[in-house]
């Protein structure tokens, strides 16, 4: 097939493919995209700085609206908290569900990756 012929997919103004266009020229989109962000705290891990330490940690998961009814969410943040365990070589009672304001109110003066603060 020669480029002239091959399809092009219409694109979204969020770069997402779409499969049609509405009556309004505005493309629509096949699918929906939820986020689910997920907020830890982790005790006594050593990536933390020992035994009294407490580091804090994020899970992000991304589903397609379609499957999110498959999404069993209380045993999606236990095996968050059982991959954080054995991530950071603690105890699963030493990780705890907590909410994105305490997140964000104990990791907002830490440095990220680059160097500059989160």
């Amino acid at each position: 097939m020669d480029e002239s012929s091959a399809r092009k997919p219409d694109i979204s103004a969020a770069g997402q493919e779409s499969g049609s266009k509405s009556r309004f020229g505005r493309v629509k989109m096949n699918t929906v995209q939820v986020t689910l962000s997920m907020y830890y705290k982790i005790v006594g891990a050593d990536l933390y700085g020992g035994p009294e330490s407490r580091g804090y940690a994020m899970i992000v998961r991304d589903f397609d609206k379609k499957n999110l009814e498959s999404v069993n969410l209380p045993v999606l943040a236990e095996e968050g908290k059982a991959g954080l365990a054995e991530l950071c070589k603690v105890p699963v009672e030493n990780i705890t569900l907590i909410s994105r304001r305490e997140y964000e109110a104990n990791t907002a003066d830490l440095e990220g990756p680059d160097g500059e603060e989160n």
